[in-house]
């Protein structure tokens, strides 16, 4: 494995329109695999200054959008910003207790929950609703839903986020939300590849190991992601997980593996975007460090790095990867061709939309379907 290590260059770094020719030299700009995170309700002049140069994407979260208002003043800033570039706008609003947005957004039960009443069409329906109103308010990307099966009841992070511990409820529940996410308009992200629902630990503060044979793999971790990589309506990205799963390699989180990304590509044949999850969780951050294991992923396979709290240290991890592109040690052809898959995924989901649609987004918060939605909802639940 090579080690990832900074050269003059990049420890000096190199501002303005110098940073933004060395990082496009290749033919293609660095900075469209990454998604940087931020604090506040502003955008920061570092993340400005990486959307300018062509940052992939930018992914909010409740510290972001603490109301309405503040979020469609924030859309709309980062929409000024891109200026038709293909910066592609992202959160997790899942249900349950990962929803980045509040009310008047539709608030919506664990998929746990939603998956126990039994009803496909409510789900689909439910996943329709959420991805018209995230899009009339200006997200192109969201990352959901979870496709882990909840086989451990000890389970830290996964639990009720997942819409049940047998594999095939999760593939009928999850296959059906995510197509209602894309119904509404917006693009969505199956996770936590390969399977992060039989872990003990959770991959925000350590790092997870699974130990189980490609037998039980395929029969439970793996399922849901065969079925979705083979669906008629295929997954508009994927997210791997901070978690070692020995069967495929012993050594790596499967986030920084080439295992895994060989076996998204060749096994399943899945030829959409990937991302990593945050590289700040501390499974990763401890050990190698977020630059190191952002440079680590991309070089194994993923398509963009997560860096959700501290984007300055996007700029290190595109220096550190232009010194392996001017050692020979990256393979420019394949960061190239992660860029068009980002370049794929945006010109979709961009098509037509120039900014956050109020009048839209305020007659769905309003309208009949959502009404009659959130009646179905309550008549299952009380």
């Amino acid at each position: 494995m090579w080690e990832f290590h900074f050269g003059p260059g990049a420890k000096r770094g190199y501002p303005g329109a110098c940073m933004s020719e060395r990082f496009s030299s290749q033919g293609f700009n660095l900075a469209r695999l990454f998604v940087a995170g931020f604090e506040g309700p502003r955008v920061p002049d570092e993340v400005a200054a990486l959307i300018r140069q062509g940052l992939g994407g930018v992914i909010l979260f409740s510290r972001n959008l603490p109301d309405l208002d503040s979020s469609l003043d924030l859309m709309e800033a980062l929409f000024s910003l891109a200026e038709g570039r293909p910066l592609v706008i992202s959160l997790d609003q899942e249900g349950g207790r990962v929803q980045r947005l509040g009310a008047p957004l539709i608030q919506l039960p664990a998929m746990g929950q939603l998956a126990r009443l039994g009803d496909l069409s409510l789900c689909r329906d439910a996943g329709r609703q959420l991805g018209a109103e995230l899009t009339a308010l200006g997200f192109h990307h969201n990352l959901a839903p979870v496709l882990d099966v909840d086989s451990n009841p000890d389970n830290p992070v996964i639990g009720d986020r997942a819409f049940s511990g047998d594999p095939s409820t999760v593939i009928r529940f999850g296959l059906a939300f995510a197509e209602g996410l894309q119904d509404g308009g917006v693009a969505n992200c199956v996770k936590h590849f390969p399977g992060h629902g039989d872990t003990h630990i959770d991959s925000h503060h350590d790092l997870p190991v699974l130990t189980h044979g490609m037998e039980r793999l395929e029969a439970i971790e793996l399922a849901p992601f065969r079925a979705a990589t083979s669906a008629a309506r295929l997954p508009d990205a994927i997210l791997t997980a901070h978690v070692v799963v020995q069967a495929l390699d012993p050594l790596l989180p499967a986030s920084l593996s080439k295992a895994t990304y060989s076996l998204l590509r060749q096994g399943m044949g899945y030829e959409g975007l990937v991302l990593t999850d945050d590289l700040e969780m501390a499974a990763v951050a401890k050990d190698p460090g977020v630059v190191e294991a952002a440079c680590q992923a991309l070089c194994a396979g993923a398509d963009g790095a997560l860096i959700c709290h501290r984007p300055q240290l996007i700029e290190q991890a595109m220096a550190c990867l232009q010194d392996g592109l001017e050692r020979g040690q990256v393979d420019a052809k394949a960061l190239a061709a992660s860029v068009e898959r980002w370049d794929r995924l945006a010109a979709r989901v961009q098509a037509g939309r120039r900014r956050p649609e109020r009048e839209t987004l305020f007659a769905l918060l309003r309208g009949k379907e959502r009404k009659n939605l959130e009646a179905r909802l309550q008549g299952h639940i009380s």
